[in-house]
């Protein structure tokens, strides 16, 4: 009886973490370089590149968008981050069949990397 009971216990957890991930995730992008930056593109390595697009950034400023993740993918993926032109990182907040279990992603931009924090 007890054996039953972990094992249901055990499958209810399953369950209920599953259900927790996210199609939708709030990126903060912080612009803590000496310059300002004239170009963000944040995408996904999914082949129908959904993206969040941020022409201009302010030194010392910071700007919060809503990436919706398409939720018809299937498969993993990771986020991949341009700034200027240049590929800071592409291998963070892992996507599995277009969802994540992120709510927030902070980006700090500082002169040639990004800092990622993800919760």
């Amino acid at each position: 009886m007890k054996t039953i009971f972990k094992n249901s216990l055990f499958l209810f957890c399953f369950i209920l973490l599953s259900c927790n991930s996210q199609n939708k995730i709030n990126f903060t992008f912080i612009n803590h370089s000496p310059n300002k930056i004239e170009d963000i593109i944040l995408t996904t390595s999914y082949t129908n590149k959904d993206s969040i697009q941020i022409r201009s950034l302010d030194i010392n400023k910071s700007l919060t968008r809503e990436f919706n993740l398409n939720s018809k993918n299937r498969g993993e993926a990771n986020f991949i981050l341009q700034v200027n032109g240049d590929t800071l990182n592409s291998n963070f907040g892992y996507i599995e069949n277009g969802r994540s279990s992120y709510k927030n992603i902070e980006i700090e931009l500082k002169s040639d990397t990004a800092i990622i924090k993800q919760n």
